[in-house]
């Protein structure tokens, strides 16, 4: 089992300020489909066993969404 943190060396991204994948409080960081794709793959993990291992599925009024763990 890889116990690593996925991000212990920090992300490489670029925040646009569209607040299409981090809006609501406490600071939810919603996942798309292709970023959980792109995030499993890099982790060599089935898109199941990275959501058991790093996500979280948060109801927002009637939709649910998957986010990164806090």
């Amino acid at each position: 089992m890889d116990d690593e943190v996925f991000y212990k060396n920090g992300l490489a991204f670029e925040c646009t300020r569209c607040s299409n994948c981090c809006r609501h409080d406490p600071g939810y960081v919603f996942l798309s489909k292709k970023d959980l794709a792109k995030l499993a793959s890099r982790k060599k993990k089935t898109a199941e066993d990275f959501i058991a291992q790093f996500c979280r599925k948060v109801s927002i009024g009637p939709v649910e969404r998957l986010s990164l763990n806090e």
